[in-house]
């Protein structure tokens, strides 16, 4: 049940439902995140550190950079009623 509190709470910023629906498209780093959501770096990178504490996103660097990318073994009822692994349009 907390899995799915945490989560409900994760979705409650449109910021977040923004990177969430990003990242379903496929991995980004920060400064694609910036350009596609029109958001400020802080904010983007503040967001995704609430997203990878959840363990909805994962992340993986590759040289110097730093890709995000859903994690599609994320799993609680939210994410089924909300089905999380499709892309959203928001």
């Amino acid at each position: 049940m907390k899995k799915c509190y945490n989560c409900f709470k994760v979705l409650t910023d449109k910021n977040r439902v923004k990177v969430i629906s990003s990242l379903l498209a496929g991995k980004c780093n920060v400064g694609d995140l910036v350009k596609k959501l029109d958001i400020g770096q802080s904010t983007v990178s503040y967001h995704l550190n609430k997203l990878k504490k959840e363990k909805m996103i994962l992340s993986k660097k590759v040289g110097r950079e730093v890709f995000y990318y859903f994690n599609k073994k994320y799993a609680c009822p939210t994410c089924k009623v909300f089905d999380l692994n499709r892309e959203w349009h928001v």
